[in-house]
């Protein structure tokens, strides 16, 4: 294990401040594992909110294999592209060198009544996953985000109206799950109401949303 750690830490510690850095896995020469290698690191870093329920405003939780494969793509993206998280992104190099090797060999599982990871597929898309959640809150109905008037200029009724945005522009953040106007509402931050009214936008929505995004807010 030692051994392990210091490879991974030797690795990190030649690539940090190397552009792109963060953009790309690192190789090394054997796998982590989940409960040995990265459980720990979760531990260390993230369960403190990512507890289950969540506290302190975090989205989900992040306790077992099942959790952080369900929300293995907005994990990936904030510990290793943006290095977000946890807060002011002061995870240890070598830690986030080892959860980029698991995640990069397919986030296998370890455990003893654990099987391999679910089929990730192409990730979320309009038609799976969005349209869905709109349905469920109901917000492209006439007189809200659908009908010949919709709220703000933003119908939601269509892929074509949500890539076509609203009064004050694209809502999708070109990505950016932070620049994004549709998570802004979601969430109610940076001067945006809280939508759909009085919320209910469960916190695994949310990480699908973020995901959807950052991969370029696929229709199919």
């Amino acid at each position: 294990m030692l051994l392990r750690r210091a490879l991974w830490a030797s690795l990190a510690l030649a690539l940090v401040g190397c552009p792109g850095f963060g953009d790309e896995y690192l190789t090394v020469d054997e796998t982590p594992r989940f409960t040995a290698d990265v459980q720990p690191i979760l531990e260390r870093w993230c369960t403190s909110c990512h507890t289950d329920p969540p506290t302190s405003g975090a989205p989900m939780p992040l306790l077992t294999h099942g959790q952080v494969v369900a929300f293995l793509e907005p994990v990936r993206v904030r510990t290793l592209v943006q290095q977000t998280m946890p807060p002011g992104g002061g995870m240890d190099p070598d830690d986030r060198a080892v959860l980029g090797a698991w995640i990069a060999a397919g986030a296998p599982n370890d455990t003893p009544d654990g099987g391999p990871p679910p089929d990730q597929g192409v990730g979320p898309t309009w038609a799976a996953d969005i349209v869905p959640m709109i349905m469920e809150h109901g917000c492209a109905f006439d007189g809200c985000h659908g009908g010949a008037t919709p709220q703000i200029g933003l119908d939601l009724s269509s892929y074509a109206g949500f890539v076509a945005g609203g009064n004050n522009g694209p809502v999708h953040g070109d990505g950016d799950p932070a620049a994004s106007r549709f998570v802004d509402s979601l969430y109610g931050r940076n001067g945006i109401a809280r939508m759909p009214l009085g919320g209910g936008v469960s916190p695994a929505q949310l990480a699908t949303v973020e995901a959807w995004i950052q991969a370029g807010h696929p229709e199919q």
